[in-house]
């Protein structure tokens, strides 16, 4: 699996290679490699489930959290964002918050992630 340079920086990644080299150990590749599945899994999943994919700058308008607080949860990976070609997304769906009244959808409708926290 081609691991690309949007999940890793290449001193980390060059790094991973030495500490298994000096070491045997594979702490620093499986985290890379488990980030970048991670990544491709929400993804493929935003996708599959037809979800509206926005940028994570454009979400943070309307979210609680700050863009800077997104960019790191999304690091992380604890919240479903991934990378496109080097632009952090999130992938949600909307939900009907009221309607006027009974038989015409009128109603509001707010983004929010698939997954609540």
């Amino acid at each position: 699996m081609k691991v690309p340079d949007t999940f890793i920086t290449r001193e980390l990644y060059y790094q991973a290679f030495k500490e298994y080299d000096e070491h045997q150990t594979l702490k620093t590749m499986e985290a890379i490699v488990g980030r970048a599945l991670t990544q491709s899994y929400h993804k493929r999943l935003a996708y599959m489930e037809d979800k509206r994919i926005i940028t994570l700058k454009e979400y943070s308008k309307t979210s609680q959290d700050s863009y800077s607080n997104l960019l790191n949860k999304a690091d992380r990976q604890t919240i479903e964002a991934f990378q496109e070609k080097g632009v952090w997304k999130i992938g949600l769906h909307a939900v009907v918050l009221r309607k006027s009244s009974p038989g015409k959808n009128t109603g509001v409708v707010l983004m929010s992630l698939s997954v609540i926290i």
